[in-house]
């Protein structure tokens, strides 16, 4: 299963570092929603 991400980067002051790191952080933020939907994270084994 594949999915495409597509940002809309024209609304990004890249000058304004906050800007920048709002973008990235949205970015991010889905990036990592979608891997945990691909590729769920199992429980680290119980050890004992």
């Amino acid at each position: 299963m594949s999915e495409r991400l597509v940002f809309d980067l024209s609304g990004i002051d890249w000058d304004d570092e906050e800007s920048i790191r709002r973008a990235a952080r949205q970015i991010w933020g889905s990036t990592v929603a979608i891997w945990q939907r691909t590729e769920p994270v199992e429980p680290p084994a119980s050890s004992g």
